[in-house]
């Protein structure tokens, strides 16, 4: 009878500690996926939030695809990441009264030179930009989903999205504003990390060059509004066609 009341001591034991690692183990990934607070990164912008990842896949499939295509020896050179940034950010605002945020990533001397070595050739691009959304996820937490139809099959997260331009797939380093680090960029200006291969900046839907997002965060342009000339420009990317339709779409 003893021997039996401890194995069945030790079978309760051996339960207890399997169920208290399983909780740790899903409060560990419930933790590790809770980002932070996302939703009031611009004082006055409150981004629109889906209630899930098939809502997104919805938004994403129905974006405009019609840009013009690059035709180097005709010196057609096609769109320009900031012209379909603007194009589907203001299609996607007003036609289903979204509000969503745009993702800068900024590459540095230190990614070109491992480019060229990797490669043997020069990367060119010195910024790219994309709209985001934002999504709840298990928890309840708002979390990133890049809408890049123009490079991807489906929204990605933040990660997934820069890795596809970021070779060495080294993480950006985020939260830093770009006056603080344009000379890891461009030569000129502050150095935050001079062995960074990339950094990210996110901005409100409504800036559609990296000198919004500078003139914004040195507090020189704080209006959360469309500049039309802007919308116009992005508009100039897609084929007669599409524009036409765009135009009429949205009102303009």
């Amino acid at each position: 009878m003893k021997t039996q009341n401890n194995q069945t001591v030790r079978s309760l034991i051996q339960k207890s500690i399997a169920l208290s690692l399983i909780t740790f183990l899903t409060w560990s990934a419930a933790l590790a996926q809770t980002p932070v607070d996302v939703t009031h990164r611009f004082p006055g912008y409150e981004p629109t939030v889906f209630e899930s990842d098939a809502q997104v896949n919805e938004v994403f499939k129905g974006m405009e695809t019609r840009f013009k295509p690059m035709q180097p020896i005709l010196l057609r050179f096609g769109s320009q990441c900031t012209q379909r940034a603007e194009t589907w950010s203001y299609d996607l605002a007003i036609t289903q009264k979204i509000k969503l945020e745009k993702v800068f990533v900024f590459y540095t001397h230190a990614y070109h030179d491992f480019y060229y070595q990797k490669h043997g050739k020069t990367f060119k691009w010195w910024f790219h930009v994309s709209p985001y959304l934002l999504v709840k996820n298990a928890v309840g937490q708002a979390e990133e989903r890049v809408i890049d139809r123009s490079f991807a099959d489906k929204p990605q997260t933040m990660k997934e999205w820069t890795d596809l331009f970021v070779d060495s797939q080294e993480a950006c380093i985020e939260n830093v504003p770009f006056s603080e680090f344009e000379g890891d960029v461009t030569s000129e200006g502050r150095s935050h990390n001079k062995a960074a291969h990339c950094y990210i900046v996110r901005s409100p839907m409504y800036d559609l060059f990296p000198q919004d997002i500078d003139a914004r965060e040195k507090g020189q342009k704080n209006a959360l509004e469309w500049d039309i000339d802007q919308v116009y420009y992005g508009a100039k990317a897609l084929t007669a066609s599409a524009r036409k339709d765009f135009l009429a779409r949205v009102g303009l």
